[in-house]
């Protein structure tokens, strides 16, 4: 993944974590969020290595797709 699109994709999840954290008085739904920015966070930091899986993926779904119609 190109260093920049990274640095702002991370820059992004941060201060959306701490949006969560300060203003989200929900805890279930704080819970909820915080899962999700760190499994985004995971795929960002791991996007190299999953590339070739989720280029396969977005294949075959649109493929699967085109033919649901």
């Amino acid at each position: 993944m190109e260093k920049e699109i990274k640095t702002k994709l991370d820059n992004v999840l941060k201060a959306e974590c701490e949006y969560t954290l300060k203003n989200e008085k929900d805890r279930n739904k704080k819970i909820e969020k915080m899962d999700t920015l760190f499994n985004l966070k995971k795929i960002i930091d791991n996007y190299d290595e999953l590339e070739p899986m989720l280029k396969d993926y977005f294949n075959n779904k649109a493929e699967k797709d085109r033919f649901d119609r």
